[in-house]
């Protein structure tokens, strides 16, 4: 029988049949019950471990606060999500049947009843994902928004800020704060950082603790964010607040909130600091005319390189991050730049545990050797640092954000330009002896096994459009070849070089220009899988797709 059990288990609950809660889980039982332990399975789980003997007693205090105040939010992006999450977590928490512990556990992942590594398709329910999530109406749609704004110019700067709901209200859509729709929990969270700014002996963080508090209560992020960019030589950090827009994509325009805790490996980042004193030259050496460029590239904060012991909220769903790029507010990139953090434990955890098994299966095997721990960590690296390149505001134009005029295309051309040109910007570190000449075989080699690590979240969401977009590009280019007779993948190192640099280009012009039909033409025609590949993508099941995290008991004590 075709699977279809939770489906009318949550019509029923949501249309307020009257029987109990055993009665509508006995009436659509699955007769495969290894359907959602086969989706579990994607998960290789990992326990993020706290280094306790890198911290002082002081700071151990100041680290299980911080945990508090991330878990305080964590609600928030349930909400967010969809509308009727929290009410179906709620649902099967109270369910005797063993099976729902299963789908429980697998809408924890997701935090909601749509599965993220498969193009967001309900495994509960009979409804699609809305595509503005939890942070517009339902059957709102992109016209109606845009043709809304254009009526009523005066509500546009509350309908386009990051932080705020829109909702439905006789008949008119309004604009709702963030931080009057999610105050209590905020709240909480506040009072948490304040408590860890009181305790730290950091005084730079002490700060930045007490703005973000502040913050997170009226809605104006740009003195934490700027307080945020001081933080070079802390141990504890946290990422909290409503920081990306990958949730909305309906408008691209809506952040969602997360929560990161992080302890700082203080060797790992004095091994970076070659890197951030090239990026006026790396962004000198940008394969595009004058008008393209920054004049220069505000000094970056040194690269962090950090270990994660806590996520929350949209940082800890489905899919993880392995590296930061903040501030994502253009104000802050343009006075201070950003500052890079790269999550060094989830970074290796992925490598170990997903990326080499994968590489085995798609590669050819003249390839496999140049399969490389420190590439997949420096690409990640070149990813972050690729981000404040080329222009964020349109050419010309300095009121116009790129971000805004490309829309809901922003954020997959944006995840594409910092891929590609963070490959292209590694011959900079060739050519003046920072990596030596074979490391770009091997960056080449590890990011095509990567494309794969990664599309197999969906090729969807803005990432996923990214890595497709590059593939099909650079197969088009003869870059990347595929191999009929074994049925895998190699590549063309001279026409890779080639073509990476001709791609950055159109991309860095794409944004420059803020040309939204390009981008939309862009992602239609190649964020797509072609038939060999999602034949080898198919093949990979036994494989982990990402991450589940558990975490140190020691937080909580």
């Amino acid at each position: 029988m075709r699977y279809i059990g939770r489906a009318l288990l949550m019509l029923l609950a949501f249309s307020r049949i009257g029987c109990s809660m055993e009665e509508k889980l006995s009436m659509e039982r699955s007769d495969d019950p290894e359907l959602i332990k086969s989706k579990l399975a994607k998960y290789a789980t990992v326990e993020l471990k706290v280094d306790r003997a890198s911290l002082d007693e002081n700071q151990m205090v100041v680290l299980r606060r911080l945990v508090k105040a991330a878990q305080a939010i964590d609600d928030i992006f349930w909400r967010q999500s969809y509308r009727k999450s929290l009410a179906i977590r709620e649902e099967l928490q109270k369910s005797n049947e063993p099976i729902d512990k299963d789908y429980l556990h697998f809408l924890e992942i997701n935090y909601g009843p749509f599965d993220r590594q498969d193009e967001a398709k309900a495994f509960l329910g009979l409804a699609e994902k809305p595509p503005g999530a939890g942070m517009y109406p339902d059957d709102l749609t992109k016209d109606e928004f845009e043709q809304y704004v254009e009526k009523n110019p005066d509500v546009k700067e509350e309908f386009f800020k990051l932080n705020t709901l829109i909702k439905r209200r006789r008949g008119d859509l309004v604009a709702i704060p963030f931080e009057q729709e999610y105050r209590e929990n905020l709240e909480i969270a506040a009072a948490h950082l304040r408590e860890a700014a009181e305790i730290t002996s950091d005084s730079l963080l002490r700060k930045y603790l007490s703005l973000r508090a502040d913050a997170l209560l009226s809605g104006d992020f740009y003195e934490s964010d700027m307080a945020w960019m001081d933080l070079t030589e802390n141990t504890l950090d946290v990422v909290i607040g409503p920081i990306e827009s990958y949730e909305d994509q309906l408008m691209g325009l809506k952040a969602a909130y997360e929560g990161i805790v992080m302890i700082r490996d203080k060797q790992a980042t004095n091994q970076m600091k070659k890197f951030v004193e090239s990026m006026n030259q790396l962004e000198a050496r940008l394969p595009v005319p004058g008008l393209y460029k920054k004049a220069s590239v505000q000094q970056r904060a040194p690269i962090g390189v950090f270990n994660t012991v806590y996520t929350s909220g949209d940082a800890n769903v489905a899919i993880k991050s392995i590296a930061l790029s903040l501030p994502t507010d253009e104000r802050v990139r343009e006075e201070k730049g950003a500052r890079t953090v790269q999550e060094k434990n989830i970074i290796l955890a992925k490598f170990e545990k997903i990326l080499v098994p994968i590489a085995g299966r798609v590669l050819s095997e003249e390839l496999l050797p140049y399969v490389d721990g420190e590439a997949f960590f420096t690409n990640t690296l070149m990813h972050e640092l690729a981000h404040p390149l080329g222009l964020n505001y349109v050419k010309g134009n300095e009121d116009v954000t790129v971000r805004a005029v490309l829309k809901e295309t922003y954020f997959a051309i944006e995840e594409t330009k910092a891929d590609v040109v963070g490959l292209y910007s590694l011959g900079h570190f060739i050519q003046t002896g920072v990596l030596p000449p074979d490391f770009e075989q091997k960056a080449y080699v590890t990011f095509l096994a990567s494309i794969f690590r990664a599309v197999r979240f969906g090729a969807t969401e803005a990432h996923g459009q990214a890595n497709m977009v590059t593939f099909n590009y650079l197969l088009n280019e003869n870059a990347i070849l595929y191999n009929q007779a074994a049925k895998k993948y190699g590549l063309n190192a001279k026409n890779m070089r080639n073509a990476i640099k001709k791609l950055a280009a159109d991309l860095l012009m794409i944004e420059g220009d803020g040309d939204y039909e390009k981008a939309k033409q862009w992602l239609q025609e190649l964020a797509v899988v072609p038939t060999e590949m999602m034949a080898l993508i198919n093949s990979l099941n036994d494989i982990p797709v990402d991450l589940e995290f558990t975490f140190d008991p020691v937080l909580f004590e």
